[in-house]
């Protein structure tokens, strides 16, 4: 089996949390939803220097993966 790794799937930072509808205005969610569900990839890399960003990135990860 072979997957994608998708790395700057949030556009080197540049994607922030604010403005996208569909996913309750979380624009960091929206782009994990749109990688993350995307049946070829299996991995996508997000970095971060701040602790803060590092659990919010964790979160929109499981939601993107795990929608209720």
């Amino acid at each position: 089996n072979t997957g994608v790794l998708v790395k700057k799937g949030l556009l080197s930072g540049h994607v922030h949390s604010s403005g996208d509808s569909n996913s309750g205005g979380n624009t960091v969610r929206a782009s994990m939803e749109l990688v993350l569900r995307e049946p070829g990839v299996g991995s996508m890399i997000v970095g971060t220097i701040n602790p803060a960003h590092l659990r919010s990135n964790v979160e929109n990860a499981r939601l993107a993966l795990n929608p209720r």
